[in-house]
């Protein structure tokens, strides 16, 4: 019997697979929802004479690109290629998905890891330029996520530029908290009532928690006692 049951997940599992389907007068997208089930979208532009499934995702025929059943306003189809399910390239630009970066350039544009890329000029996170302020000292923090960036002027969390108060005293913490001498910031906010000073944050992946002189801080905001397991509530002091 489990032999049985395993084979017939398989079989269904196989058949959820995000694909192309290429008929002989139209093309099809044919994806995966856990609400609805099996997704069919029409793709009534393509060309099925010419069409090509380049990933799951992404594919293309002599005039278009296409990210799923979504035709990619701009696209070159003769000089587009793919890095993965998220990322493409031609000639001209970079692609996020179906959405053009744009200022991006075909000629130099690669994709980094995650949701970043790069091209001669400028870095990009998605779809969005950041418009780094010091190219040459630009790094992508290697962390779990890897949603933060450096560069010898500022600080970057996803496609925004954190507004932090002293780039010169910054010291990069653990879930994704940040300092310098003036603030406490989490992601791309400003930890209000924390204390720099005193701050400092849990090397524990299980608890991902921030604590100063006064306070716990669980992202940007201030963690009661009675919210907290006890291995948390250790950490925060509660009981001193």
């Amino acid at each position: 019997m489990r032999v049985i049951i395993f084979i017939c997940i398989s079989t269904v599992l196989a058949g959820c697979a995000s694909h192309y389907r290429i008929n002989q007068n139209s093309v099809e997208h044919v994806s995966w929802n856990a609400g609805q089930g099996k997704v069919v979208k029409a793709i009534p532009s393509a060309a099925p004479k010419t069409f090509k499934q380049l990933s799951e995702w992404y594919g293309k025929d002599a005039n278009s690109a296409y990210w799923m059943s979504l035709k990619i306003k701009g696209a070159d189809p003769a000089t587009f290629r793919i890095f993965n399910n998220y990322y493409a390239v031609d000639k001209h630009r970079g692609y996020f998905r179906h959405q053009p970066i744009e200022g991006s350039d075909g000629e130099t544009f690669t994709y980094l890891n995650d949701n970043w890329s790069r091209d001669a000029h400028d870095y990009y996170y998605g779809s969005t330029p950041l418009k780094v302020d010091d190219y040459d000292t630009f790094e992508i923090l290697d962390e779990f996520l890897h949603d933060r960036a450096l560069d010898k002027f500022s600080y970057y969390y996803q496609s925004s530029k954190v507004p932090i108060k002293d780039r010169g005293s910054l010291v990069i913490l653990a879930s994704t908290y940040a300092k310098d001498d003036y603030h406490v910031y989490w992601a791309g906010f400003i930890v209000e009532e924390a204390d720099p000073q005193s701050f400092e944050v849990v090397d524990d992946k299980r608890i991902r928690l921030g604590r100063d002189k006064n306070h716990c801080y669980s992202g940007p905001r201030i963690v009661r006692c009675h919210e907290l397991n006890e291995e948390a509530r250790r950490y925060c002091r509660c009981d001193e």
